[in-house]
């Protein structure tokens, strides 16, 4: 049976992210879940405090509890699609073989290729300048006119409103502890290399101010060196937001290529690593 797929959003965003791009895969015969993580507390207005103290291995847990369910479902291992910091989560899924393959859209950094918000950094100011300390026991959400400038760079104004009206708040600590992954010697933010034995795709976006296409290449570089060998891809002329955008179609091509040979259990290959 063809696997379902499990879309897993990013930092300060919501399942409703994907609906250009599971659209156009639910056209061609994909079945897409794409749920909101924690959705009773990421709330887009005022949230509760009990947000604040949610840490990446909370929502590691929530989204493999979601690939356990479809797998049961479909009887075999979903196809996990995250992006951002969703890429980073899909990364520790693959590591625990909840997934039968697994693409990452710029994704956020493990702790051994690179910080997660260094190149982003105009996008999170107005977190990044709270103290940490502060930042703990605080529910937080990015800034507009940063979020505009880094996650949403490229997008018509029409189309960045609208997903700026959609931001959620995040967690404090969760914040905190994606600053400082590079220091982690465990945790959820530590990937064991030898341990993905799934097909994974890297995606890259050639002018993304949050996951920069050289970040991205390292981590496209760490998945090639698996027992599975992962796969690259950059596109050229976007930033961070591919799941819409002007890659839209090509992403949607590759994409529906790419996991149809993972759902044969075919050899997965892309005829080009940029486009």
């Amino acid at each position: 049976m063809q696997s379902s797929i499990l879309m897993i959003h990013g930092f300060a965003c919501g399942g409703d992210m994907w609906r250009p791009l599971s659209g156009l895969l639910e056209a061609r015969g994909w079945r897409c879940d794409a749920p909101t993580l924690f959705q009773h507390l990421r709330t887009i207005g005022c949230a509760s405090t009990e947000l604040a103290h949610l840490k990446l291995g909370d929502y590691v847990r929530a989204a493999e509890d979601y690939a356990r369910q479809l797998g049961d479902e479909d009887g075999t291992p979903p196809i996990i699609i995250g992006h951002g910091m969703g890429g980073l989560i899909a990364q520790k899924l693959v590591e625990r073989d909840v997934a039968s393959g697994a693409i990452f859209m710029s994704p956020f950094a493990p702790a051994d290729c690179g910080p997660a918000f260094r190149s982003g950094a105009v996008a999170y100011a107005n977190i990044l300048l709270t103290p940490a300390s502060e930042r703990a026991g605080a529910v937080i959400k990015p800034w507009r006119q940063g979020a505009a400038w880094g996650m949403l760079h490229g997008l018509p104004k029409a189309m960045r409103d609208d997903i700026l009206d959609r931001l959620r708040f995040e967690s404090g600590s969760l914040f905190n502890e994606l600053e400082t992954l590079e220091s982690e010697s465990t945790g959820a933010g530590r990937i064991d290399t030898q341990a993905i034995r799934t097909p994974t795709l890297t995606v890259a976006a050639e002018r993304d101010r949050v996951s920069s296409a050289r970040i991205v290449r390292k981590i496209a570089e760490k998945y090639a060196a698996a027992p599975c060998p992962g796969t690259f891809i950059e596109y050229s002329g976007v930033g961070h937001w591919l799941p819409d955008g002007q890659a839209l179609n090509r992403l949607v091509h590759d994409f529906d290529n790419w996991m149809r040979q993972v759902s044969n259990c075919a050899p997965v290959s892309l005829t080009a690593s940029v486009r």
